[in-house]
């Protein structure tokens, strides 16, 4: 009896993983679809080396890239970013789904604030008419975070 049920319940283990696979791959790609708030168009994601190469063909023409990861090189999602244009009105709240946030914001100096594991960190940033600026934050286990800014045109 047990040599049929062992290989009955394994089957439905493999199917199982294979449909959950499925359904998780199709809400992933579902997921990669620019929003849009207030005007301002933005992308979010980049959890996987596929995920992180669609998402760069679909924001080609973005101006600014904010990247999220820990010190230790681990990708970090989750972060709550919050843009502000120079007169300190809010241009785009968002919550990012992955490590990587892509935003087409109009020329112009922003702060971005940057907010995961309680710690929230502001950096300034040019955005360029032609080209793109980017952004790193890195946060350390001590809850201490670092930002780097560059911009290329």
């Amino acid at each position: 009896m047990k040599k049929i049920i062992l290989p009955v319940i394994a089957q439905f283990v493999v199917l199982g993983g294979l449909m959950s696979s499925n359904f998780v791959s199709g809400v992933a790609a579902e997921e990669l679809a620019v929003k849009t708030l207030n005007g301002v168009s933005y992308l979010s994601g980049g959890f996987g080396e596929d995920e992180r190469e669609r998402l760069r063909s679909i924001t080609k023409g973005d101006n600014l890239e904010l990247s999220f990861a820990l010190q230790n090189n681990e990708y970090l999602g989750g972060a709550n970013v919050l843009i502000k244009d120079g007169k300190g009105n809010n241009v785009l709240e968002a919550v990012s789904e992955g490590p990587l946030f892509f935003v087409d914001l109009p020329e112009g100096t922003y702060t971005v604030e940057a907010t995961a594991m309680g710690k929230t960190v502001k950096q300034a940033v040019h955005v360029p008419s032609k080209g793109h600026a980017r952004l790193y934050f890195a946060w350390n286990s001590a809850d201490e975070a670092t930002t780097q800014a560059m911009a290329q045109k």
